[in-house]
């Protein structure tokens, strides 16, 4: 990471976030920034609580990536859209707020009512002109803000975005774009790292979760009968089913070896991750029938109530309850509980 002593003049707010930027030790995790905006914020200004949140495309709405003050529950809940009321003006706009004397009004009142504010900063999260999303801080004290604070802190949401900007490209650069090309579902190498995300929350907020490995279990007939390139939109067309059969608290991503798809079910208690992943099962055999083909699964299930995980101990037991469903035949799910 590069060293930051040529900046002169800028306040110690803005400095110090590079700075904390400068030592991560996860350089090229464009969460690093995030956190350490976060961090700093809410150790430098007056502040009830700090989020920065981005704007996801596919839902057309706001998601909380980095937070603190808030609860957990409300902030993986809270995903307000991107074109209604304060946030549709604030994209729009682009510009930074000072917003005073809050009340829990239909701008407001789903924050409002979980985490009561009086006075809200808002600065726009831009990149090449683009608003991508915002960060906001909040106090619990009335007119708590500044026209000074609003530049210090729009400085450091510019040097943060940077940071994620550059943080993504490199992941490109370095094969860990997160997207895998052929099937538009998650890589297996960044899926392993929203996994870890998804263990640590899961400990801290003591919630299950299940993953999932699906593997065709006839993919190899269907390329020698009907030919590679059918075998390939089939491979395709299950990824696809996959995603849009996923809750939205889920993820998928394709496998790096064979014909295996990997999914992770966030907070399903295991007979429920089972029942869900019968029933994708169920709807991708019945949508690949009606293109006149047959397809068979093999499913290996590992539930996981609470507590701390290993992620390889979790992957071993998975590949595991796989190959004991094969074993079984007659396109078993396997489910071992931890």
């Amino acid at each position: 990471m590069p060293k930051f002593e040529f900046l002169i003049g800028l306040d110690e707010r803005v400095l110090g976030l590079l700075e904390l930027v400068s030592h991560s030790r996860e350089p090229f995790k464009a969460e690093t920034y995030w956190a350490s905006l976060v961090k700093l914020a809410w150790e430098k200004f007056p502040c009830a609580s700090v989020s920065v949140l981005l704007l996801n495309k596919e839902t057309g709405h706001l998601e909380i990536k980095m937070y603190r003050g808030l609860s957990g529950g409300f902030a993986k809940q809270y995903k307000p859209r991107a074109d209604e009321g304060i946030f549709a003006e604030l994209l729009r706009g682009g510009y930074p707020r000072i917003i005073n004397n809050l009340a829990p009004t239909s701008k407001y009142y789903p924050m409002l009512l979980e985490h009561p504010a009086k006075s809200m900063l808002v600065v726009p999260i831009k990149l090449g002109g683009e608003v991508l999303g915002y960060a906001c801080m909040d106090s619990r004290e009335t007119s708590s803000y500044s026209e000074v604070d609003v530049g210090i802190f729009s400085a450091m949401v510019d040097v943060a975005s940077l940071g994620a900007s550059l943080s993504n490209a490199e992941e490109e650069l370095t094969g860990l774009a997160p997207f895998d090309e052929k099937t538009a579902l998650y890589t297996n190498r960044f899926f392993l790292r929203i996994l870890d995300d998804e263990l640590h929350r899961m400990e801290y907020f003591e919630r299950p979760l299940a993953l999932v490995l699906f593997e065709i279990a006839n993919l190899r007939e269907i390329r020698m009968t009907y030919g590679v390139k059918k075998a390939e939109e089939v491979f395709v067309k299950v990824a696809q089913m996959l995603k849009e059969n996923l809750r939205s608290v889920d993820r998928a991503a394709v496998r790096m070896q064979g014909e295996e798809f990997i999914i992770l079910l966030a907070e399903a208690e295991p007979i429920v991750a089972q029942n869900l992943a019968q029933s994708i099962q169920k709807r991708i055999v019945k949508a690949i029938d009606r293109e006149g083909l047959q397809i068979r699964f093999n499913m290996g299930l590992v539930s996981v109530s609470s507590g701390s995980q290993d992620r390889g101990k979790l992957l071993h037991q998975l590949e595991y309850a796989l190959f004991q469903a094969k074993r079984l035949g007659g396109e078993k799910i396997y489910v071992i509980e931890l």
